[in-house]
């Protein structure tokens, strides 16, 4: 489920414009329209970053679904949900949905979706650490995606594929991975994609030791980013910079851990678990080196700046570090 991008006021009115559809179908009596309505208002409550609210409204949309025994909007509706739960910070429930989910693509005989539900049980095996089965679960759901030639769920299989490899100091083959999953996104013109690959290898570039590098991929797909205001990806971008921060910049991890911390908490979203245990390390460093006041100084500094003028400062220090 993507958000849409929509400023204050259209948000406003579309949640109007979905109340009223969802008071009608409900005066009407139905009830498929109204779950659909109530999707529609869960997404713009998602899009606002109350994350309490949109869970709420897409269980409901969820049991209305279940009432009608429509088998693919129950899948959708789990789906939602799963990802509510991932942003929320609650990846155990969210494999329980995913799990859901998979038996009812398997009773489908929906291979696609079997692939996909398959695809996100890895990640979250492997935002808690299970590396080997979060590896085995994407590489039966590449087959799966390759027997159909859907490229663009084979790019994302191979980019999660090299998140494992990367995580487990395969670097090279990390490295590899994600140049394969970079040529599909490339050509198929997908910047979301795109995006997702530039962090990778900007990951990969940072345990390699090369932070020059690895702040260039992290700035390139920041712009990406940009182009398609996702934020929570660029927060994550952000995180993985100030872990790449070469020595002379003590100031520079503080402040884009600040504006990290401002993205977050404008959507209301948490860390998942290998993030949160990353940014910690980062801020242990931050408060060894600078102490708590100035520490502390900085991170408010960071959590004025908007998204475009910490890109700014990502390729001034990516031009000049050694």
């Amino acid at each position: 489920m993507t958000r849409t991008t929509c400023g204050v006021g259209e948000t406003a009115e579309a949640t109007a414009r979905c109340t009223q559809a969802l008071a009608l179908y409900r005066a009407a009596d139905d009830t498929r329209g109204a779950a659909v309505a109530l999707n529609a208002l869960a997404s713009v409550a998602r899009y606002q970053g109350d994350l309490a609210r949109a869970t709420g409204l897409h269980e409901q949309a969820l049991a209305l679904f279940t009432e009608l025994g429509h088998s693919r909007r129950i899948a959708v509706g789990l789906h939602n949900l799963a990802i509510l739960a991932l942003e929320r910070g609650d990846p155990s429930h969210a494999a329980v949905l995913f799990a859901e989910i998979l038996d009812l693509k398997r009773a489908l005989s929906d291979t696609r979706g079997t692939a996909l539900a398959l695809n996100n049980l890895g990640e979250v095996a492997r935002d808690v650490g299970d590396l080997a089965r979060a590896g085995a679960l994407y590489e039966e759901g590449l087959a799966l995606h390759r027997s159909l030639a859907d490229r663009p769920c084979q790019a994302l299989a191979l980019n999660n594929l090299g998140d494992v490899a990367r995580n487990l100091g395969d670097l090279s083959r990390a490295e590899r991975l994600y140049k394969e999953s970079a040529a599909h996104y490339l050509e198929l013109g997908d910047v979301r994609g795109r995006a997702l690959t530039l962090m990778g290898l900007a990951h990969t570039a940072r345990q390699h030791g090369r932070p020059r590098e690895a702040l260039a991929l992290y700035a390139s797909s920041v712009v990406c980013r940009l182009t398609i205001d996702e934020r929570l990806g660029i927060a994550e971008c952000l995180e993985g910079a100030a872990a790449a921060r070469p020595h002379g910049w003590q100031l520079e991890a503080p402040r884009l851990l600040g504006a990290t911390s401002a993205l977050l908490a404008e959507h209301g979203a948490s860390r998942r678990p290998a993030r949160q245990a990353e940014r910690d390390r980062a801020v242990a460093a931050a408060r060894a080196e600078l102490g708590d006041d100035l520490l502390a100084e900085t991170w408010e500094v960071g959590r004025a700046l908007t998204p475009e003028q910490v890109l700014l400062a990502l390729q001034h220090m990516a031009q000049v570090c050694d």
